[in-house]
């Protein structure tokens, strides 16, 4: 109470800074923690009582209301210039990273100092979004109570609706600026509708820069209404032609200014009470400020369109790599042993490499581009390497949350059964072909290893080594490199890669008109694949050598390539050393592991972004595994025999 009467009674000479600090002192007590005597107070309601409590103040206190309502009068015209109006809690940036440094600069550095404006005010104020709950659950009638009271002065009203015209007009010409930058990008990019946009912002400009006196509110509402309808149909249309990021923060730009327009105009509608408009107005500013501070929020805001774009394109992927008839267990079973041949050839070469005694970088880019050729051959053979599924089919098994329970617990063993039979299809072609190969070599007396590096490669899958970690930190690159696929995928939609290879002239004159109209085809039709396999393979070879330069000991340790390295190593092994029981199991549970480990990372990242990115829910996720948890338990032979189809009668 103390606190409040010094607000309430402080004397109207303050000057512009003054006014202001007394403004934010008034908002914190009202923001302030509960007290002994608002405990039994609904939380929603709390701001409601307290208004209240000011205008029971205010009532038997004359001096005190004279003081208030001075002083919100004289800080009324300070703040409500039609720049804060219309740009309090809006960014100025112009572009995506512009924003995205200026916030990261923000939270790393000091506040600054307290400054005579909107923004500062409530950024100084409220610093949870739980405020702006209890802002729009202020009661109306309290706020038309706390009007009448304070603000029976009507010499300001010119000066208050002029400002408002102003920031009208400043904002419509922010939201015109802004479709004339943007009708270029989105004119090449087939969006027609963008025209539209530009005449609608154009007409509304031209309104409010006419006689203020005359304005129609129902036009202009009508006309604003339009022009959010038409960004909202651009915005829905962007993901299915490609995603551009700063056309997107743009375009979220452009719906902050329609809704601030919005807002604004509320104040000149005579159909809507001053008391409404302003909660409306204050709630959303103090959401705006609020949102202008984060980085979390604003890359979730700005990036989850290109997050549905690569999600989409995997989910594509990732419908090819379910197994539900005997049929697709047969197909995926020969496609993972083919997989498993070309793999054991990458593990021969890998140790011919070894022999021209490289290291750090050098070593890494040659192991990259043995990988990258490696994969880029089961794609093109159609053949299946399968660690590469996980990142697929989580996001596959996201878009089929939208559907019934069953459907989707189904959904699950057609995964799981494919990601079991890829494994073993990729190992039962890849171990024995390393094995006979090695001990081929070996009987000729030219073994593909030295007894050393045998035992090295023999331990580096030890169960109570660090496998575990390593295993998990290549299922993180096998995530990473599913998020390359699905951006390239997306630049090459964005950027018309495949249109302007068809048509390059030096291309053509390189390798023929008919070559050049087969590469850009190939790139339109497989450009995930292709950048997934060849980023792939630069991540399990480049990066483990980068951290190493960081003096961060991080391995690769990819099931398929440890499998193949380690039946290579066995003939050396058996003819060379002993070996106890317990080695030779401790070895093999590695494998085993790195494999699960290998899968369940990389499909638990890519299955949390599918999530964040799609319409299904955690909620529907959990209900989902206590199903399959139940089925597992009553019919555990789904998860390798697939059921058969029942007869019609």
């Amino acid at each position: 109470m103390e606190l409040l009467s010094a607000i309430l009674s402080e004397k109207s000479d303050l000057g512009p800074q003054g006014r202001a600090k007394w403004l934010s002192r008034l908002l914190y007590w009202f923001q302030r923690s509960r007290s002994s005597d608002e405990k039994e107070i609904n939380w929603e309601k709390i701001y409601t009582t307290r208004l209240k409590f000011i205008i029971v103040q205010l009532k038997a206190n004359p001096e005190w209301r004279d003081s208030v309502e001075s002083n919100l009068r004289q800080v009324i015209v300070d703040l409500l210039t039609s720049h804060q109006l219309s740009s309090a809690g809006l960014p100025d940036e112009a572009s995506f990273f512009q924003d995205f440094f200026n916030r990261l600069q923000n939270k790393m550095l000091p506040d600054g100092l307290f400054q005579n404006d909107l923004a500062s005010i409530l950024k100084n104020t409220f610093d949870s979004d739980n405020e702006i709950v209890m802002i729009d659950a202020i009661d109306e009638d309290t706020i038309s109570e706390f009007i009448v009271e304070v603000f029976r002065d009507k010499s300001d009203y010119k000066t208050i609706r002029s400002a408002l015209v102003e920031s009208l007009i400043r904002t419509s010409i922010q939201l015109a600026n802004s479709s004339l930058l943007l009708s270029n990008k989105l004119f090449k990019r087939g969006f027609s509708n963008w025209e539209n946009a530009e005449r609608i912002s154009k007409s509304i400009l031209f309104d409010f820069a006419g006689e203020s006196e005359s304005l129609n509110v129902v036009q202009l509402n009508e006309s604003i209404n339009e022009l959010e309808k038409v960004t909202n149909i651009i915005q829905e249309n962007l993901g299915k032609m490609g995603v551009e990021i700063e056309i997107v923060y743009t375009l979220q730009i452009q719906h902050k200014r329609i809704k601030r327009l919005k807002l604004l105009t509320n104040f000149l509608d005579e159909k809507r009470s001053i008391a409404l408009a302003s909660r409306l107005f204050f709630s959303e500013l103090v959401r705006d400020v609020y949102e202008s501070r984060g980085i979390k929020g604003f890359l979730a805001t700005n990036l989850e369109l290109l997050a549905k774009r690569v999600v989409q394109g995997n989910s594509v992927v990732g419908e090819h790599y379910v197994a539900k008839t005997w049929d697709d267990v047969r197909t995926m079973f020969l496609s993972a042993l083919g997989g498993g041949m070309v793999t054991s050839m990458t593990v021969f070469i890998k140790h011919l490499l070894s022999f021209l005694g490289l290291s750090g970088f050098l070593k890494g880019l040659t192991e990259s581009v043995n990988y990258s050729c490696s994969f880029l051959a089961i794609q093109l053979a159609g053949f299946t390497l399968a660690t590469k599924q996980p990142s697929t089919t989580a996001a596959f098994l996201a878009k089929t949350l939208e559907t019934s329970t069953r459907e989707s617990g189904l959904s699950i063993f057609y995964i799981l059964r494919a990601q079991i039979v890829a494994v073993i299809g990729n190992i039962a072609a890849v171990v024995p072909i390393c094995f006979f190969a090695s001990l081929a070599f070996q009987k000729m007396g030219h073994p593909m290893m030295s007894l050393e590096e045998a035992q090295s490669v023999f331990a580096s899958t030890h169960l109570l080594g660090p496998t575990v970690l390593y295993a998990c930190f290549t299922g993180v690159l096998l995530f990473l490199s599913s998020l390359i696929a699905g951006w390239f995928e997306n630049f090459c939609i964005v950027t018309s890669l495949p249109t302007r290879l068809r048509h390059n002239s030096k291309l053509s004159a390189l390798v023929g008109k008919k070559a050049a109209l087969s590469i850009s085809e190939f790139i339109r039709e497989n450009s995930n694949a292709l950048a997934a396999n060849i980023s792939l393979g630069l991540l399990l070879g480049l990066v483990p050598q980068l951290l190493k330069f960081f003096g961060i000991p991080l391995e690769a340790r990819h099931v398929t390539l440890a499998s193949g390295a380690f039946s290579s190593s066995l003939p050396i092994m058996l003819d060379q050393t002993e070996y106890s029981v317990f080695e030779f199991a401790n070895a093999i549970s590695g494998l085993v592991l790195i494999g699960f480990c290998n899968l369940i990372v990389a499909f638990s990242l890519s299955l949390t972004l599918a999530l964040a990115a799609s319409e299904g829910s955690r909620g529907s996720l959990l209900k989902l595994m206590r199903w399959t948890g139940k089925t597992l338990i009553r019919r555990p032979y789904m998860l390798i025999y697939p059921e058969r189809k029942k007869k019609k009668s």
